[in-house]
Formats: C-alpha cells, sequence, structure tokens
C-alpha cells in the first residue's frame, strides 16, 4: 500500500472521529443548555413564588392557596400532579433558605430566629399536608389508582376486600419484577451488540488499512 493510500485512509479515519466528536460535543452543549434553561426559569419563578408565599403565611392562608400559587407562577397542571408534588416540596425547603437569607439582611439576631422559627414550622406543616393530600402522588397512574384503592377498604375496615387487595399487589410486584427482568436482559443485548459494532468498525478500518 503506497504512501498515497495511507494518508488517505488516515485522512478517513481523522474525518470520521471528528465527525464523533463533533456530534458528542453538540448534545452535551444541548443537555447543558437545556439544563440552564431550566435553572434561569426555576430562578425566576421562585424570585416571583417567594414573597407572594411570603405574605401568604402572614396572612395564616391555608395550604391550598399555596399549592394554587405555585401551580400558577410554575404552570403546572392537574396531569403533572406526580412532578407537582416533588418538585413544591423542593421549591418550599428553598423558602426557608430564601427567608433566612432576606431576616439577615434587615433583622436583629432574636427576631430572626424567632421569625425563622414560626416560618420553619408553618412550612412544614404545609408539607405535611401536601404529602397528605397526594400521599400516592409519585407512583404510576395504574399503582396510584390501585393504593387509592386500597386506602379506602382500610378506611372502611372491609378486611375481605383488603385481602383481595393484597393478592392484587402480590400480581402487581410479579409483574413488575418480570418488566424489570426484561429491561435487563434487553440492555445486556444491546451492549452485546454495542461491542459487536465496535469490533467490526475497527476490523473494517485496519482491513481498509492493509489491503
Amino acid at each position: 500500500m503506497d504512501s498515497q493510500t495511507i494518508a488517505a485512509v488516515i485522512v478517513t479515519i481523522a474525518t470520521g472521529l471528528l465527525l464523533i466528536a463533533t456530534g458528542l460535543f453538540s448534545f452535551i452543549f444541548a443537555i447543558t443548555l437545556t439544563e440552564v434553561a431550566a435553572s434561569y426559569k426555576y430562578k425566576k419563578n421562585t424570585e416571583r413564588f417567594n414573597p407572594l408565599l411570603d405574605k401568604l403565611l402572614d396572612q395564616n392562608s391555608p395550604t391550598k392557596d399555596a399549592i394554587d400559587l405555585y401551580k400558577s407562577i410554575f404552570n403546572i397542571s392537574d396531569k403533572d400532579t406526580p412532578v407537582f408534588v416533588s418538585k413544591i416540596i423542593v421549591c418550599l425547603e428553598d423558602f426557608k433558605t430564601w427567608k433566612l437569607e432576606v431576616e439577615n439582611k434587615s433583622a436583629s439576631d432574636q427576631s430572626i430566629s424567632s421569625h425563622s422559627l414560626e416560618r420553619r414550622i408553618k412550612i412544614n406543616k404545609m408539607i405535611e399536608e401536601i404529602n397528605a393530600l397526594y400521599p400516592f402522588a409519585d407512583l404510576k397512574p395504574e399503582n396510584k389508582i390501585f393504593f387509592e384503592g386500597f386506602k379506602k377498604v382500610i378506611d372502611n375496615k372491609e378486611f375481605e376486600a383488603c385481602k383481595i387487595k393484597l393478592d392484587e399487589l402480590s400480581k402487581i410486584f410479579s409483574g413488575q419484577n418480570k418488566e424489570i427482568e426484561n429491561k435487563e436482559k434487553h440492555a445486556k443485548y444491546a451492549n452485546y451488540l454495542a461491542i459487536i459494532g465496535i469490533v467490526i468498525g475497527i476490523c473494517g478500518i485496519v482491513i481498509s488499512i492493509f489491503r
């Protein structure tokens, strides 16, 4: 194989590697840009939410008002309930830090400690009430329906229905375990195919060099 052919092969390999690197960089950049945009949006929303929540707390407004305020500012619909519950709790925890920083700028140490404690108690109570209102929010829709029904039969002390629900629960767990096992098998096959693809690609490059 003459030097001209070797040079052409090297250029081809270098071009391929450059394209791969460019693609990876673009992908990482897009993800980073999305995360930065989401972080900026969250910051701007909390800048609106925190002072308004502070006023609600001063007025001893119910937790429902805080939930409605959050949904309005963060543009949350009822279908987003699972995501909403975890995020509003994070936002309420962030509010405690924000309130403490505001108080540090404008009040004495004694008033800070008493006011902060009062705010923390109110926020913690709100979090407890939200968890009570949406006890199964993080579950899949089908599991959420099941556990809501299970809770209802327990509250009504329908013990025979509880036994039936427990049998249903075992079937749900069995089905989910099979789903997890299938995903693990598919992941293994995907890894094997990726390795085979890499090996074939390397062999192709080697063959083209020494042809």
